[in-house]
């Protein structure tokens, strides 16, 4: 597409006449659009297509003057923990499997997810003590030696960069019952000072934490300053996290008693659990709700801001840690891959994602779980016939030594030699998708 969009981008050779064809219709739709974006992203694990897509976005620079390209990301805090660097899960395991690493900290994720078991074992095994941070109970914490409850995303604050790279802070939504679920950072901090050492900081609050990024490593320097500290006040009195027409408090706690408790404490922000506080409009990083005398719902957001659609009074939330150079010159990525070679008797799996089911988190919700979508093997139609499979038949795969019988769905979308598996099926043990399998007919 981008050889057809600009002759000076490199050009691919052995294409079938169809694939001629649909390039040469997708590139004259992109020329011809008025606001062209190209969407691409992470999830397959595909440096080629990342690379593809920058060639098509730069080749479409010479007919627009702003076209647009989307990297998506698989977590929401992907591009965060890229920015602050660090090893690979690679070495990690190597350093482990070597006898390197006394001590393996899990944050907040399932391992089994993204390697294959036989790695997860190099790295959980070959540690003398395994400690897991995470909110639900996952195959790597079922293997550890310590598990220690984090608080989920709605119950910490903390700051997430978003796929284009700004930083947003976000706040806790409600504190949890259990007072040994804490914030991860909380956890880091004190299992730093129990092991000791000669610098070990003692952060009592968040702001004492993003203040030390901040100050150590000049790309994250703005997210001290994306949002006022936890001390902001506004004639004294904090932001109140809920509407002035905000009730029931009481009732919320009527099986214990009938009187009204104290709202919670919060000193990681300049917001307050209760309806009482500053009642004008407060920083935009600051908004909890929009609400305005004659306005329904969300669209008092309009006296919110300088001009219907524009930038919010108190300033617009969150910060652009990285920006483009004011002048670039174009550079056309050359390493074509090879084009996909099917296998005898194998199928190339790769994951397919669901709104539904893909992300850990909300799967454990019992109303989500009425919407996922339920397990399959997407192939092309083709390939069903080829082996003599009924509507409703299944086929087997082996994940981690584990046979799986799943129900086989056609989908002419699928090239032939790949297979789609739904991410985030639950109950299956991943080998790091995508990953070369052979399916067996049932």
């Amino acid at each position: 597409m981008a050889h057809k969009l600009d002759k000076s981008a490199p050009a691919v050779s052995g294409l079938s006449e169809n694939l001629e064809i649909l390039a040469e219709r997708i590139a004259q739709d992109l020329k011809e659009a008025e606001r062209p974006c190209v969407i691409t992203g992470t999830s397959l694990g595909s440096k080629p297509l990342i690379e593809a897509a920058t060639n098509v976005v730069q080749a479409l620079c010479g007919h627009h003057e702003q076209p647009r390209i989307c990297l998506t990301l698989p977590s929401c805090n992907s591009f965060g923990l890229g920015l602050l660097g660090g090893g690979s899960i690679e070495t990690a395991v190597d350093l482990a499997a070597g006898g390197k690493a006394d001590t393996v900290i899990v944050l907040e994720n399932d391992l089994s997810r993204h390697m294959d078991t036989e790695r997860v074992s190099n790295l959980l095994e070959g540690a003398e003590t395994v400690i897991v941070l995470d909110s639900i109970m996952t195959h790597t914490a079922e293997h550890a030696h310590i598990v220690l409850p984090a608080a989920a995303f709605a119950e910490s604050s903390g700051t997430f960069v978003n796929n284009e790279g700004r930083a947003q802070r976000f706040y806790r939504a409600y504190v949890p019952k259990e007072k040994a679920v804490r914030d991860s950072w909380k956890w880091l901090r004190d299992l730093m000072v129990h092991g000791g050492g000669d610098e070990v900081p003692n952060w009592e609050t968040l702001d004492e934490l993003v203040g030390q990024i901040a100050g150590e490593n000049d790309l994250f320097g703005p997210i001290s300053e994306i949002v006022p500290g936890a001390d902001f006040r506004v004639l004294g009195q904090k932001i109140p996290r809920q509407p002035h027409r905000y009730s029931g408090r009481t009732a919320i706690h009527a099986a214990e008693s009938v009187h009204e408790h104290p709202p919670r404490e919060d000193p990681d922000s300049a917001l307050a659990f209760s309806m009482e506080g500053y009642s004008g409009q407060p920083p935009g990083s600051l908004i909890t709700h929009y609400w305005a005398p004659y306005w329904n719902s969300v669209q008092a957001i309009n006296t919110y801001q300088k001009k219907v659609g524009g930038s919010l009074r108190g300033g617009d939330p969150g910060r652009r840690l990285i920006e483009p150079p004011p002048k670039t010159k174009h550079r056309y990525f050359s390493d074509i891959p090879e084009a996909f070679r099917r296998r005898d008797g194998e199928f190339l799996i790769v994951p397919s994602y669901h709104i539904f089911g893909s992300e850990e988190l909300s799967s454990q919700s019992a109303s989500i779980r009425e919407v996922i979508a339920g397990p399959y093997i997407a192939i092309h139609p083709e390939q069903i016939r080829h082996l003599m499979i009924s509507h409703d038949g299944t086929l087997e795969i082996a994940f981690s030594n584990i046979s799986y019988h799943l129900p086989v769905v056609a989908n002419p979308s699928v090239p032939e030699g790949l297979a789609l598996v739904p991410m985030g099926l639950d109950g299956l043990q991943w080998d790091g998708l995508p990953v070369w399998k052979k399916l067996a007919r049932q």
